[in-house]
């Protein structure tokens, strides 16, 4: 998780020739913190994505974000 999230911070989508590897690192890296239910990672790992590099997985991105959000919300209500 570590190695994809150095790729993701420390590169810019603007070089064409990382694109695909800061892509590979988000498409792997977001279902690891789907996984761990790490909720608010997914939501801005999936925003960073959609603004920075949208590409070949932004439609699945949107999908967790959603899920992301959903469970978000229920985790709060179920804290009140």
């Amino acid at each position: 998780m570590g190695g994809y999230q150095s790729i993701i911070l420390l590169n810019s989508p603007e070089k064409p020739d990382l694109r695909s590897l800061i892509e590979e690192a988000y498409n792997e890296s977001i279902p690891l913190f789907v996984e761990q239910q790490k909720w608010p990672d997914v939501l801005e790992n999936c925003d960073k994505y959609l603004r920075r590099s949208p590409g070949k997985i932004s439609g699945r991105c949107a999908q967790v974000a959603q899920q992301g959000q959903d469970e978000h919300r229920r985790i709060g209500a179920e804290s009140a």
